[in-house]
């Protein structure tokens, strides 16, 4: 199957709701567009785990709790979306828009976090950095650093909340991110060089683990149907992963991950 991209002259976005076929305005385009922004070469994909996985044993019913813990995800839309699904499932979950690292240290946003009392923090801060939104990409080492900072501010005004840091998602190849040079640096060269720097901070703190879900999202990773946010079922069966993780009904094998 060829990666699926946007070329300049293809710039219409299909509705995040509606797995149909997009229409194009004119004929040309529709011939240049039509077969290689189509996400119908995904219609047919299901996820799968195998039998020997504890992951196929594992149903919503497994995810109630006799002590609610309550999860606080922190990031933007595409902690957002999660946030939905997980509320959408019975599970307890506020949502806590961040953009950028240093916010998480701004009294506004650590009002807010102090407020909604979360047992646990699920945080993923990266799809800015690397967007266009800066005017140029935070790079690896900057990253590293403005993470450390954050981790340790996290970790010091909430010293007994459990920390968990979720990989960034890979963007499909829009306009932006294929163009020469780039408008947009959320390629997956760079995603892949910003889970590396929270593998790394991640290891130099206690209790906090950083739980990788490529093999969750990489399979589809160019699937989205906005070119940015994750399809419809892959977000589901992350969102279903990672609660189960952060609630500890599931260990997340870090030994997996590799860059």
């Amino acid at each position: 199957m060829h990666t699926r991209f946007q070329p300049p002259r293809c710039r219409l976005d299909p509705n995040p709701t509606d797995w149909g076929p997009v229409i194009w305005p004119t004929l040309d385009q529709e011939s240049v567009c039509q077969n290689i922004t189509s996400t119908e070469r995904y219609m047919d994909y299901h996820f799968e785990y195998l039998p020997s996985s504890f992951t196929s044993q594992l149903s919503l019913a497994d995810l109630i709790q006799a002590n609610v813990k309550k999860i606080c995800i922190i990031g933007t839309s595409h902690s957002e979306y999660m946030s939905d699904e997980l509320n959408n499932s019975g599970i307890h979950v506020d949502y806590v828009k961040v953009k950028w690292p240093h916010e998480v240290s701004h009294n506004p946003v650590r009002q807010i976090i102090h407020d909604a009392a979360c047992s646990i923090f699920l945080v993923a801060v990266g799809q800015w950095p690397a967007s266009l939104h800066g005017g140029r990409p935070t790079l690896k080492h900057e990253y590293h650093d403005q993470m450390k900072v954050m981790l340790h501010d996290l970790k010091e005004s909430h010293p007994d909340v459990e920390i968990f840091m979720r990989s960034i998602h890979y963007n499909p190849l829009s306009r932006m991110i294929s163009a020469c040079p780039p408008r947009d640096w959320r390629s997956p060269a760079v995603i892949n060089a910003y889970n590396k720097a929270i593998a790394d901070v991640c290891n130099q703190f206690e209790n906090v683990n950083f739980v990788d879900t490529s093999f969750i999202v990489g399979p589809m990773w160019d699937s989205s149907l906005d070119w940015n946010h994750l399809a419809p079922e892959v977000k589901s069966v992350e969102a279903f992963y990672l609660a189960a993780v952060v609630l500890g009904v599931l260990k997340h094998n870090q030994s997996s991950i590799d860059f």
